[in-house]
């Protein structure tokens, strides 16, 4: 994504540089390149942190998959008592674990806990 992000920049920029000064002036053409870097720019930042989030919550999951325990905030989230829910990307506490009833946890606010 960020080399289509990259080069749509680049092919961006090349056409507006290759406008003549007639149809825009070199101060709006500063002025669009300066927009359009920023636009990219902030596209790029923001599919970079996704990605990062996407990773992390993987990576919970599949810890979670092996039969690791998450710490999520005070609760201690596995297999036994909780299942995922691939939908809301949370854990949903099961009919059988009469202690966490009604508890909903999102994958991002767990972290792996160390043994």
């Amino acid at each position: 994504m960020r080399i289509i992000l990259f080069l749509i920049l680049l092919l961006a920029v090349l056409l507006i540089i290759a406008l003549s000064d007639e149809i825009i002036s070199k101060k709006s053409k500063g002025v669009i390149l300066v927009v359009l870097v920023l636009i990219f720019g902030g596209a790029y930042f923001f599919t970079q942190s996704s990605q990062n989030s996407q990773n992390e919550s993987t990576e919970l999951l599949l810890a979670y998959e092996q039969g690791k325990s998450l710490k999520c905030g005070a609760l201690e989230v596995n297999a036994s008592n909780f299942s995922f829910e691939y939908g809301t990307q949370s854990f949903v506490a099961k009919k059988g674990a009469k202690a966490f009833a009604g508890q909903i946890i999102a994958i991002k606010d767990c972290e792996i806990k160390e043994q």
